[in-house]
């Protein structure tokens, strides 16, 4: 048994000043305090402009960080195969075959991987 609740707790507000400025209330993860900073347009815009930039640094980063994540195989899940050395995210060193163990046999079958830089595929 469980007792569950949800809350919302707003980190950020923005609202606009009698004076036509931008004021960004953000709350402190940690303390919880609140403190806000009035913007002018064109710092509203510069720190719009850092957001997007740092979103899709964020985006690309864990993009390449799945690439290189190894495939787990459960069940009948159809997944492609790939080396160890894929799995362990050195593709340069890779051969293109990797080994599978199917009870007392191992076969030996194209990898799979589709990291950038991968050697291993034709």
């Amino acid at each position: 048994m469980a007792i569950e609740q949800q809350q919302t707790i707003t980190l950020a507000t923005v609202e606009v000043s009698d004076a036509y400025q931008v004021e960004l209330t953000v709350r402190d993860s940690l303390s919880g305090e609140l403190a806000t900073v009035s913007l002018s347009w064109s710092q509203t815009q510069d720190l719009v402009d850092e957001l997007l930039t740092a979103q899709g640094d964020a985006v690309t980063a864990f993009s390449e960080d799945e690439a290189q994540r190894p495939v787990v195989v459960h069940g009948f899940d159809r997944v492609a195969v790939i080396c160890r050395d894929c799995a362990e995210g050195k593709h340069g060193a890779c051969i293109g075959s990797a080994h599978v163990e199917r009870g007392d046999d191992i076969d030996e079958v194209d990898c799979q991987c589709a990291a950038p830089g991968h050697r291993g595929r034709s």
